[in-house]
């Protein structure tokens, strides 16, 4: 189990499995402190991603930035732009190809936008499956050793902004689970964290307090999971 509480200028985080409890602080831009060091201190990390990625509605100041600010990771490079999807992130890796290269993590944040598009018809699923699969190799031929993590809606999530008929989003599910699998892509459902609490004056993107909630999550979990549900319900 991961705990992250907050400190002093930075937060906590207690990690405890059969061994006992190990805890470290994690100074907010300063890397690991309190005698003890953070297992993910020196990892270097790149997100690519769309407008909840970027801070849409929050002047700009979105989770990355604040993982960056707490110095969790010993960086974090922001590629992240409003209005992206899946179909440009081979255009993004092009432009952070030097710091992909040298990346330990690889975050992918953009289904949002691609769910616009298989619930408006201009994207099928087939279509999406296939982008995937180019972008994870685009990634593998620069960096063959880094984890990839994508960061996915789930039914919880999108009931919520898209309406009660999601038979698109299960089709998606059905086809594109397994494939992460056989990719071996992690997931890491940072949208199940936020509430009624975390949303911006627009209704769909995070307020700062709904990015420091996601910032949380990706602490708890540096490395997202490989349990891959199969189904929405």
């Amino acid at each position: 189990m991961v705990e992250v509480t907050s400190i002093t200028g930075g937060h906590r985080v207690s990690i405890t499995d059969a061994t006992g409890t190990q805890t470290f602080d994690v100074m907010d831009g300063t890397g690991g402190s309190g005698g003890y060091s953070s297992p993910w201190s020196s990892k270097k990390v790149c997100v690519f991603g769309d407008s909840i990625g970027y801070g849409y509605n929050n002047n700009g100041h979105s989770f990355v930035d604040i993982l960056s600010e707490r110095g969790f990771f010993a960086s974090v490079h922001k590629n992240c732009v409003s209005g992206s999807t899946t179909a440009t992130l081979a255009a993004r890796l092009q432009e952070s190809a030097d710091e992909v290269a040298e990346a330990d993590i690889v975050y992918a944040e953009y289904e949002a936008n691609d769910i616009v598009g298989l619930k408006g018809g201009s994207l099928t699923t087939d279509a999406l499956v296939s982008t995937v699969r180019n972008c994870s190799s685009a990634i593998r031929n620069v960096n063959p050793t880094c984890t990839i993590i994508w960061m996915p809606l789930t039914i919880q999530h999108l009931s919520k902004i898209a309406g009660t008929d999601l038979s698109y989003y299960q089709s998606w599910v059905n086809a594109m689970y397994p494939v992460f699998a056989e990719l071996g892509i992690n997931l890491l459902p940072i949208f199940d964290t936020l509430n009624t609490n975390h949303a911006s004056s627009d209704g769909r993107h995070p307020n700062d307090a709904g990015h420091e909630a996601i910032a949380d999550l990706v602490m708890q979990m540096p490395l997202g999971t490989s349990n891959y549900p199969t189904a929405l319900s």
